[in-house]
């Protein structure tokens, strides 16, 4: 996406906002470890209340989940070192 596309700010926000809510959740034990030595306590539940309601208050469609692809699909492969 073209970081100067101002008339697709919207998606920009939504992909960005997508991008971090998947990265957060993948490693949320991690974070949640870490953040507790600080005194914060995350919890799944309340971060997909607020993302619900961001995506609510920006019109935003929640991203369909990946499935897993099938066994006849193509790969990719690391070839050579």
């Amino acid at each position: 996406m073209n970081p100067l596309a101002f008339w697709r700010r919207s998606e920009a926000m939504q992909r960005g906002f997508e991008s971090v809510h998947e990265a957060v959740g993948g490693q949320f034990e991690e974070l949640a470890e870490v953040m507790g030595r600080y005194g914060l306590e995350l919890s799944r539940e309340a971060a997909g209340r607020r993302a619900g309601q961001t995506r609510e208050e920006h019109g935003w469609v929640p991203p369909e989940p990946v499935q897993a692809e099938s066994s006849d699909s193509q790969n990719l492969r690391l070839v050579g070192d």
